[in-house]
């Protein structure tokens, strides 16, 4: 995951960027596919990713969507049932230019046991 102040910055890196084709070059045995980057634009109180990708489980989301308020609240609801059960870390976003109409969103948990535990939690409840 790479975050970039703007859509203007992440052009000027990609796909022009000569560190980036090395380390393509590097690692293109192991893709299944060309990597086809989308760009997103955090959702409220979602400025920054780095948290969900730095827990040890991340569980990511991703669908489409028109309704950003419908969205935002079933999301908020989510986070607020999972955050019951412990700490969980949390990004969303709303795709932009060829990404636009996708909604992406990511939960993050310390250990797998604890990302378990939330999901037997809600799934037990219910």
């Amino acid at each position: 995951m790479l975050e970039w102040e703007n859509s203007e910055s992440f052009h000027a890196f990609y796909p022009a960027s000569e560190g980036l084709a090395k380390y393509a070059a590097a690692v293109e045995s192991f893709y299944a596919a060309a990597p086809t980057p989308q760009l997103f634009e955090p959702g409220l109180g979602s400025e920054r990713s780095a948290l969900s990708f730095e827990s040890g489980v991340t569980l990511i989301l991703i669908g489409r969507t028109v309704e950003r308020d419908h969205v935002n609240a079933a999301w908020d609801q989510l986070v607020a049932a999972l955050s019951k059960e412990g700490n969980v870390n949390t990004w969303s976003g709303f795709g932009i230019e060829d990404a636009k109409g996708i909604w992406a969103g990511m939960l993050g948990w310390d250990s797998v046991e604890v990302s378990f535990h939330n999901y037997e939690c809600k799934t037990t409840r219910n």
